[in-house]
């Protein structure tokens, strides 16, 4: 991620958006009870989750590093369905990741559109509750570190300070003795 911050443009931002861990949760349901009936068992195999690696819950993990303000705007929403023609869909979009369900993939599809059917019949429809979230992340800025004659003039002045283009934001309280002569006057550094 890290160098996705170093080609934005200086003052730039990374918008990206990505799906919760609980996002859809109805349809995992709906494909694990279906799975497992098609296998004979209680419970078959989650489908294949796309977004689980890069997840609204995961993300602050994988941008941390080179963004320092991480703003997520969650986007939640219901879906009532009352035809089954969407879920069908839906679910058969996953065939190119068929051999990681480990189940009879037509088969499960077919038992899944029978399970939905029902509910759709009993409760007037099918709901799926989705979360999704847009991204918006804004980089580290440069950190200068002071000289160390500047931090022995300045004994309780800052050590290094973040600085944008309006000066200094940030600053952090000066080094003990032992760690102020090892900074490099001359060093600048992302963080």
């Amino acid at each position: 991620m890290f160098g996705r911050a170093r080609v934005l443009r200086p003052g730039g931002a990374l918008i990206a958006s990505t799906n919760s861990d609980t996002d859809k949760q109805e349809l995992d349901q709906l494909w694990a009870k279906a799975a497992g009936d098609v296998l004979g068992i209680p419970e078959g195999p989650a489908r294949v989750s796309l977004s689980s690696r890069f997840s609204l819950e995961k993300v602050r993990g994988y941008l941390w590093t080179a963004f320092k303000d991480i703003r997520i705007r969650e986007l939640p929403g219901t879906i009532e369905i009352t035809d089954l023609a969407p879920i069908v869909a839906y679910l058969s979009s996953y065939e190119a990741w068929a051999d990681q369900c480990g189940v009879p993939f037509r088969e499960t599809i077919g038992r899944a559109a029978e399970i939905a059917a029902v509910a759709i019949e009993v409760e007037g429809s099918f709901k799926i509750t989705c979360l999704g979230g847009i991204l918006i992340c804004r980089p580290w800025h440069l950190i200068r570190w002071h000289s160390s004659s500047l931090i022995k003039s300045f004994r309780s002045g800052p050590a290094f300070e973040i600085i944008s283009k309006a000066g200094p934001m940030f600053s952090v309280p000066a080094f003990p003795a032992a760690k102020r002569n090892s900074i490099n006057p001359n060093s600048v550094h992302y963080c």
